[in-house]
Parts: structure tokens; C-alpha cells; sequence
């Protein structure tokens, strides 16, 4: 599931509740005599009570910013997740380590209900009302999150889980649950189009997991020991994204927390969740049954591949996050013309970006992973797999940009369908394919998942364009 905005043009300052050239905010309810912004049905902050919201920016000088933040701790995570580790760590124990994050990843992505998305769609047409979105989600989400972790743990306990896999669930629990956390807080920077706040985050987040986890790795040399020091740098990182969202742009007001303001959002964003826990699963779910069927080890060769390639989502992700908000205003103001031109330029430069490194990666995959084990004959075959994903690189980016394209139109419907299809076929296909196949069976349905939805995908944004 890998992963800013900065100058905007003229028009879109005050656009579906942008920040005006004065600094207020406009939204659905418009803004009051006294300066106060309005929701339909909704309290009325105080005057000066909140903070002057940031200036939306454009696409270019956002991307220009997150790029630069992403790219500063892109090799520092790839040295640490797939040199370091793999240099440092058993297949067996890089087994263990990515085995317990995939699986709570997966079991705390039910956190997410399509929310991150759904609110960076909604925040960016009414801004004034940040403040209620980030207070009454941000809380939900957390003590949801808490929930799933602890009867994850105890349904692993009454199954028998050795110490070891229990004590990496726990501390993956955490780590994961916080991640999805600062996401929903950086969905904030998104909304309001400066994601040069967004970049900082990444930084902050990237250097405290990766000083707290390497001196945890080089200590312990244990899948359990590295996690501690991941989950810690995170715990902070989190700390720090939530202190400056709530100074900065959405106050954490506990007292708009509403059972029925979360009701009938959460209603509204259900098939975005269905559709995001779908995907989630759809990606994490085969090296889980891979373990069942093959062990640790099997895991431990997939996931050093595997996260040579998500590292390099990094590319799809500043796509997705510059264009979801322009996709989304030009899509609420009926300009289908200008949404479906935006989708070409997405698509299309993403598509011939990845293709060219894929390539690269698909020729150089057994010299890199042969480079990163270090002659360490427990990660056999890792060089091959490398190769295969690095070819299927272009359908992963792809598949990202489609899908932010048609939330972007609130075809969140279709998606939760076509998604939670494709993942339980795709469940079905992974356990009659790792069964007899073992790993290249797990690789041969993602490539035929990632290349199917693609095209269906495409096919449904052609529809609803035409309509």
C-alpha cells in the first residue's frame, strides 16, 4: 500500500475553500461578517481562534518539495531496510521482521476506512473545517487502531505464537498503527496544497526510525531488537507531525468530537475504506501465506526484493499527492475536460518514468541484490525475484495513479467493489499458487492482479469521462 504543493495558480486561491489572498479561509458555508467560517449544520469557530491557514501552491513547486524531502531519506531507508538489515539479519530473522509488518499493516489498514483520501477530498473543498475533520478522526482512528493491535496479539497468543513472533506482532502493531496515523496527519499538508510541510514530516520521520532503528540493529543483530528502535523513532516522529498539524492548520479541539458528525462521514467514506483495506491486503497478503507454506526464509528472500521496489514507490506517491487535489477541485466544478487532461499527464509521465527505471531494475536486479546480501547464500534467489518486480515496477505506479484519479471523480463505489473482488480472487490464486509454485506463484498472480486492475481501472475512467 511504499510512500508538496507549493504555488498554485491564481484562480484556485480561493477555490472549494482555499485560502484567500487575505489569509481567510472560504468554504461550502462561506465566510461571516465577522470573519467567522460557517458549515452547513455545523458550530462556527471563534473568530481568531484558529490559526491563519497556509496559501495553497501549485503542483510543481509542491512536487519540487516533497521530492526534495523524499529524496534527502530515500537512500538513508533504502541503506537501512534493504542493505543493513539484510547485512546484519538472517533470511529467518528478515523473515520474522517483515512477516510481522506486513501482517499488522494489513489488520491495522482497517484503520484507514478510506478516510485519508475521503478527507483530503473534502478538507480541499472546505477548509475552514479542517479542524473538525483532524479532531474527530484523528481520536477515532488512534483508539480504533488500539483495539485491532491487542486482538491481533491475543488471537496469535490462542493460536500458539512462539515469544518471538508475539513480541514482533507487538512492537509491529505499533509501529504500523503509527505510521497510518502520521498519514492521516500529513493528509492535512495535501488538502491545503503545502506539502512542503509534508516534505519536513517525511524528513523528521525517516531520520528518527532509521538513528533509533540502525543503533537498535547494530546492538541486538535480532528481528525484535530492530523493531523496538524502528517503532521508537516513529512514536516520536508521530509526536512531532500531530503537534505541528494541530498548531499550525487543524486545532485538536476534543470538544467537536461528534458520534454523529463520525457517523455520518464514516458512512459516506465506507466503500473507500473497503477499498483501501482491499488494497492493502491485496499487496501484503501473499507473503503472509507464503510464510505459511514456505517459512520464514521464503518470506526473508521476497521481502529483500520486495522492498528494493516498494522504496522506489517513492515516485508514484509524489505523483498521487500533487495531482489528487487538482484532480478533485476540476472534478467538483464539472470540468471534466480539464480532469481527464490531468489523468493523461499523471498516467502518462508516471508511466514512462517507471518504465525506464524498471528496466534498469529488471537488467541490474542480480548484480544489486547480490551487492546488498553480500554473498550470504540465505537470500538465494532474491536476484531473480528483484528482477521480475522491477519489470512489473510500471503496473505498480500505474495502478497508483488510476486509483487517486477515480477517488478524485467519488468513484469510491466502484473501487470498493472492483477491489475487494480482486483481492478475494486474488487470496484464492495466492493459496493455489504458492502451494504448488511456492514464491514465483505469490509473484505470478501480483503481476496478473497489478496488470488486470490497470486495465480496469483505466476502462471505468474512460466511462465515467464520457458520461
Amino acid at each position: 500500500m511504499s510512500p508538496g504543493h507549493e504555488s498554485g495558480p491564481g484562480g484556485d486561491a480561493a477555490d472549494r475553500g482555499g485560502a484567500s489572498d487575505s489569509g481567510a479561509a472560504t468554504g461550502r458555508g462561506g465566510t461571516t461578517a465577522g470573519g467567522a467560517t460557517t458549515e452547513r449544520g455545523g458550530a462556527t469557530p471563534p473568530p481568531g481562534s484558529h490559526p491563519t491557514p497556509p496559501r495553497p501552491q501549485g503542483i510543481a513547486r509542491n512536487i519540487t518539495w516533497l521530492g526534495f524531502g523524499s529524496a534527502a531519506v530515500s537512500p538513508l531507508w533504502f541503506f537501512f531496510i534493504s542493505y543493513l538489515c539484510i547485512r546484519n539479519l538472517s533470511a529467518d530473522a528478515y523473515g520474522l521482521m517483515n512477516w510481522a509488518l506486513w501482517l499488522m499493516i494489513i489488520a491495522t489498514s482497517a484503520t484507514d476506512l478510506g478516510l485519508n483520501d475521503f478527507v483530503t477530498r473534502e478538507v480541499a473543498r472546505q477548509r475552514d473545517q479542517a479542524w473538525r475533520y483532524f479532531s474527530n478522526f484523528v481520536l477515532f482512528r488512534g483508539v480504533f487502531g488500539v483495539i485491532i493491535v491487542v486482538t491481533v496479539l491475543l488471537v496469535a497468543q490462542l493460536v500458539g505464537a512462539g515469544e518471538d513472533r508475539l513480541t514482533a506482532l507487538g512492537l509491529a502493531g505499533v509501529y504500523a498503527l503509527c505510521t497510518f496515523l502520521i498519514g492521516f496527519c500529513r493528509v492535512f499538508f495535501r488538502a491545503f496544497e503545502v506539502l512542503k510541510y509534508e516534505s519536513i514530516s517525511i524528513v523528521l520521520e525517516k531520520v528518527l526510525v532509521l538513528t533509533v532503528g540502525t543503533a537498535a540493529l547494530l546492538a541486538t543483530r535480532t528481528a525484535t531488537g530492530t523493531l523496538a528502535g524502528m517503532t521508537i523513532g516513529m512514536v516520536l516522529a508521530l509526536a512531532g507531525t500531530f503537534g505541528f498539524v494541530a498548531y499550525r492548520i487543524a486545532p485538536f479541539e476534543f470538544k467537536v468530537v461528534k458520534a454523529g458528525f463520525l457517523k455520518e462521514k464514516l458512512l459516506i467514506a465506507a466503500p473507500l475504506g473497503v477499498f483501501a483495506v482491499a488494497v492493502v491486503a491485496s499487496q501484503r497478503l501473499g507473503p503472509v501465506i507464503l510464510d505459511f507454506f514456505e517459512g520464514q526464509t521464503a518470506v526473508g528472500r521476497f521481502g529483500a526484493a520486495y522492498r528494493i521496489v516498494e522504496a522506489m514507490m517513492l515516485l508514484p506517491a509524489l505523483a498521487t499527492a500533487a495531482f489528487l487535489p487538482r484532480m478533485s477541485s476540476a472534478w467538483g466544478r464539472g470540468n471534466r475536460k480539464e480532469y481527464h487532461n490531468l489523468v493523461l499527464k499523471a498516467a502518462g509521465g508516471l508511466t514512462a518514468a517507471t518504465a525506464f527505471i524498471g528496466l534498469l531494475v529488471g537488467v541490474g536486479g542480480h548484480a544489486l541484490m547480490d551487492w546488498v546480501a553480500d554473498g550470504d547464500i540465505t537470500y538465494d534467489g532474491a536476484g531473480t525475484i528483484l528482477r521480475w518486480l522491477g519489470l512489473a515496477y510500471p503496473l505498480m505506479g500505474l495502478n497508483s495513479v488510476l486509483s487517486v484519479s477515480l477517488i478524485a471523480a467519488d468513484a469510491q463505489s466502484f473501487l470498493a467493489r472492483f477491489m475487494s473482488t480482486a483481492t478475494l480472487a486474488s487470496a484464492l490464486l495466492f493459496v493455489a499458487f504458492i502451494w504448488q509454485f511456492g514464491v514465483w506463484g505469490l509473484i505470478g498472480v501480483l503481476i496478473a492482479l497489478w496488470a488486470f486492475t490497470s486495465v480496469a481501472l483505466w476502462a471505468r475512467i474512460r466511462v465515467l469521462v464520457r458520461q
